[in-house]
């Protein structure tokens, strides 16, 4: 359609329908576009959904790029990024602060009060967070074998934990 009225445009390389990343990553290493024959593939592939919209209502695409072409541009991208361990607090978070315990605070409030208002989120937070440090700490010390711990930083995650499991709350 667009070659009847010579119109430039790069061709659709897949339609991927709820793809994994390693159907992606193998798409890397099939793109030869504006690539000549038996030189290689191309720098990587863009993911396009145009049904998606972000938070501002406006359509993102991401962009897969290949390890050697990161490698050998890496004075223009930027130093690459080296992932370390995870942090102690993460790790609990993911483990103790399950969607049970939220879900628990949340019906305790709630039955106490009345019913909901979002005037009581502060006290969810507050509530979500004691009870994770009174009822699993000693699990937290065993299993960690005596963590250091920052609970400014771990109280900052559970919050981001009920934030993602409540989104109806903050909306």
């Amino acid at each position: 359609m667009l070659e009847e009225f010579s119109i430039d445009y790069i061709p659709l390389l897949a339609e991927v329908r709820n793809g994994s990343f390693e159907q992606f990553v193998d798409l890397l290493s099939k793109n030869t576009f504006l690539v000549k024959d038996g030189l290689g593939v191309g720098e990587g592939i863009v993911i396009k959904n145009y049904s998606y919209k972000n938070r501002f209502g406006r359509t993102t695409w991401a962009k897969m790029v290949r390890a050697e072409f990161k490698e050998i541009h890496s004075k223009t991208m930027g130093a690459p990024i080296i992932q370390g361990e995870r942090m102690v607090e993460e790790s609990i978070v993911e483990k103790y602060c399950t969607t049970a315990l939220i879900e628990k605070e949340f019906a305790k409030i709630q039955t106490e009060e009345g019913g909901w208002s979002s005037r009581y989120i502060p006290r969810l937070l507050s509530q979500v967070f004691y009870s994770l440090v009174t009822e699993e700490s000693w699990n937290i010390v065993k299993e960690y074998k005596m963590p250091i711990l920052n609970y400014k930083t771990l109280n900052a995650l559970v919050i981001g934990k009920i934030k993602a499991e409540k989104k109806e709350i903050f909306a």
